[in-house]
């Protein structure tokens, strides 16, 4: 019933559907806030009370604009936050763009109403060593040292900064090399957006789109991810339906081996929350509408980035070993929507975490000297 509820709200606020749900008591919405929150989408159930306070009760009413105030508040903050950071990058003509948070926001019905986070950087290789001299010149604030991750972080303001000198770690290498070609490429255009007050620079619609279904894809199988991804994927669909390429972008979609996950997870954002269907770029098959009870499943057990179900919160061998379990679940479920990508990444991962993929670079180079 709270599922059912939950996607009828959401379909109000992102479509603009009739809202009947008038009835609700306090108790109701106070269990419905809770339930959609660990989605990270109770600011769409607070904007619909709001924006139907005369229709709903008293306690609603005040518990809604509780949380929208919280919403807008922290929505200000990160673009005032955004656009500071994009001044600074400009100023030391870093190459740069800004991903996922408020560049998606920006995008949605209504401001302010996207659960906030952190401000995620990709820095072009040519600037990854500079950039961390910048942020000690601009702002005096230090860098975490390069790792084997894909970012390094900082603290600014109370707000986690992640500069990313990689966006996605594909576990097929063929589906890497084609993924940095396409990413190189379509930085070769600088594109801007205003986000509090201020010229950002972001990705190309297409790229865009592609890079934040990359983000659930690798989420949703490593540890588990929410409704909010998938709200983002829609948003991005309906309002850049007209300006993307559809051929352009199954190809694509092809070349990184997710066309299939790509349409599985569509079919979601169509029949669960409403995206006119004639908006997809694709036509959905039965082949990819089979998973959708699979993906529910999993993500409303483990909730916005996997936070819940999980017996090992900290870090240790215990989690490790929770999470290896956890991939192993997925990939049995999930392996066919893209059975190359998702295949490796347990071995992958494996390899990773004892240090193999090290080993196995330094022994390539090696037998490159000595040929």
């Amino acid at each position: 019933m709270t599922r059912n509820r939950l996607f009828e709200w959401l379909q109000v606020d992102l479509w603009n559907k009739a809202f009947t749900d008038c009835d609700i008591s306090r108790t109701e919405f106070h269990e419905l806030i809770q339930f959609a929150s660990k989605q990270s989408v109770h600011g769409h159930i607070a904007n619909v009370a709001v924006r139907n306070n005369k229709r709903v009760n008293k306690y609603v009413k005040f518990e809604s604009l509780y949380v929208a105030d919280i919403m807008h508040k922290e929505n200000r903050k990160l673009d005032i936050l955004v656009a500071e950071v994009a001044k600074g990058l400009e100023k030391h003509n870093i190459n740069y763009v800004i991903v996922k948070g408020q560049t998606t926001e920006r995008l949605y019905p209504y401001k302010n109403v996207r659960a906030f986070g952190d401000i995620d950087i990709y820095v072009h290789p040519d600037d990854k060593f500079r950039i961390g001299q910048v942020f000690k010149d601009e702002w005096n604030i230090e860098l975490t040292p390069f790792s084997r991750g894909k970012h390094r972080n900082a603290e600014m303001k109370g707000v986690e900064i992640e500069v990313h000198h990689r966006l996605c770690d594909f576990k097929s290498a063929k589906h890497g090399r084609y993924w940095e070609h396409i990413l190189l490429e379509d930085m070769k255009e600088k594109r801007y957006v205003e986000i509090g007050g201020t010229n950002v620079r972001v990705l190309s619609p297409m790229m865009k789109l592609i890079y934040t279904f990359m983000h659930l894809f690798f989420h949703l199988i490593l540890f588990g991810i929410g409704l909010r991804q998938f709200i983002d994927i829609g948003v991005i669909i309906h309002r850049y339906r007209s300006e993307i390429d559809r051929s352009e972008l199954e190809a694509r979609l092809k070349g990184l081996g997710v066309y299939d996950a790509f349409c599985a997870v569509g079919w979601i954002i169509i029949n669960r929350l409403g995206l006119p269907e004639d908006e997809f770029p694709f036509r959905i098959e039965e082949k990819h509408k089979k998973y959708e009870k699979r993906l529910l499943n999993e993500v409303f057990y483990r909730g916005n980035f996997g936070k819940y179900g999980r017996k090992y919160n900290t870090p240790g061998i215990m989690h490790t070993l929770e999470t290896i379990h956890i991939m192993s679940k997925h990939t049995i479920s999930f392996g066919g929507m893209a059975p190359r990508e998702i295949g490796m990444m347990i071995p992958r991962t494996i390899a990773y975490d004892l240090h193999l993929d090290e080993l196995a670079q330094f022994l390539r180079r090696k037998l490159k000297i000595n040929i």
